[in-house]
C-alpha cells in the first residue's frame, strides 16, 4: 500500500468526527455508538486492530469491551492484570503513550499477543477518565502503512477517547 492511500487530509478528518459527534445524542444504541467511534478512529489513524479495554471493579481486571482487527473475537474472551502491559500501565499511571516499538520498551507485555499469534509491533494508548476516575483506556496497534506511532499522534487518539467517555457516560444514565 502507497503512503497516498493513508494520506487523509484535514478536512476529512474533520468530517469524520463531525459525522461521529452527530450520532452522540442520537438514539442509536451505545454500543453501536462505540463501534462506530473505534471503527472512526482506527479509519483516520491507520489501523486495524485497536481495542477499547475497561476495568471490571468488582474482579479487579480490564476487559476488552470493544475490539477490531482479525483477532477481535477471540481478543474479547481475554482480560489483562491491572498494570499489565501497555494498555494497564496507561490506566495505572493515567499517562496516554506512544510506544513506537514495543520490542524496546519494557512496559510492554506480549501475552496476548503470544496466546493470538499476534505481533505488535507499535502502539498509542489514551487513558479514559470519567471525573476524575480513569476508567478505562483505547489502543490502537500497527499502522497499516508500516509507521511508527510517536507523540504526535496522540492529540487524535485524545480526541477519540473523549467521544468514547461521552458515549460511556451517556449509557450510565
Amino acid at each position: 500500500m502507497g503512503i497516498t492511500e493513508h494520506f487523509i487530509t484535514e478536512e476529512a478528518k474533520f468530517n469524520v468526527l463531525t459525522e461521529v459527534c452527530s450520532f452522540i445524542n442520537s438514539s442509536m444504541p451505545h454500543e453501536q455508538q462505540l463501534q462506530a467511534i473505534v471503527e472512526a478512529a482506527n479509519k483516520l489513524i491507520g489501523v486495524k486492530d485497536s481495542s477499547l479495554i475497561l476495568i471490571d471493579e468488582p474482579a479487579k481486571l480490564l476487559y476488552f469491551h470493544v475490539a477490531t482487527g482479525e483477532k477481535s473475537q477471540e481478543i474479547r474472551k481475554l482480560t489483562l492484570e491491572p498494570g499489565e502491559g501497555i494498555a494497564g500501565w496507561v490506566i495505572e499511571h493515567g499517562t496516554p503513550l506512544a510506544v513506537p516499538d514495543t520490542s524496546q520498551d519494557p512496559r510492554f507485555s506480549p501475552r496476548i499477543g503470544e496466546i493470538l499469534h499476534f505481533e505488535t509491533k507499535s502502539i498509542l494508548c489514551v487513558p479514559i477518565r470519567s471525573g476524575s476516575k480513569i476508567i478505562g483506556a483505547f489502543e490502537v496497534l500497527n499502522r497499516l502503512d508500516g509507521r511508527r506511532f510517536d507523540e504526535k499522534d496522540l492529540p487524535l487518539l485524545t480526541a477519540f477517547v473523549a467521544l468514547i467517555r461521552m458515549v460511556l457516560e451517556n449509557s450510565q444514565h
